[in-house]
């Protein structure tokens, strides 16, 4: 089966809660569960993004930022975005990827905002922050309020994949 995943191409904005699930099944590279593409954006009460990659070829994530894009909660409920990865073919293989050239704005608002990236086999990354090692275009990303980049869990060994800091910049603007 083909299953193609979210590509959010514009903003939302709501005083509701948002939720996005996406998942992709093809077994190719280069497909995503949820893709934040250049002038996406979400601010909602809370969020909840969960993007899945079931394919094992290399360059599949969960979650992939791409361009600029900005994340705001306005509630002080736990907002979430998670990825999920099941590739194991190369280097590039993360759950969660801040692609080079992308500017992306994380803000977690008095309530919270976990990125977390989960990998289906060991070893492999959890949030990859740049693609390309001396890429002339890093990623650049800025937190405000009560951001978390990646979890520890002690009950699911999958959450404490790695944080690969591959190049860019992060800048947390405020809060913890």
């Amino acid at each position: 089966t083909s299953s193609q995943g979210i590509t959010l191409n514009a903003g939302i904005t709501t005083n509701g809660n948002v939720t996005l699930r996406g998942t992709n099944k093809n077994t190719n590279g280069s497909n995503r569960g949820v893709t934040f593409a250049n002038g996406a954006g979400i601010t909602a009460n809370t969020i909840t993004v969960t993007g899945t990659a079931t394919g094992a070829a290399e360059w599949n994530q969960g979650v992939f930022f791409n361009g600029t894009s900005s994340i705001r909660t306005t509630g002080t409920g736990n907002s979430v975005i998670s990825g999920t990865s099941s590739s194991t073919a190369g280097a590039i293989n993360s759950a969660v990827v801040f692609n080079d050239g992308s500017n992306v704005t994380l803000d977690g608002g008095t309530g919270g905002l976990t990125i977390q990236g989960m990998h289906t086999v060991n070893g492999y990354g959890g949030i990859r922050f740049g693609a390309n090692g001396g890429s002339s275009t890093n990623p650049s990303l800025t937190t405000r309020g009560n951001v978390t980049l990646g979890t520890q869990d002690a009950n699911n060994a999958s959450l404490n994949a790695a944080f690969m800091l591959r190049g860019g910049l992060i800048t947390a603007d405020t809060g913890s």
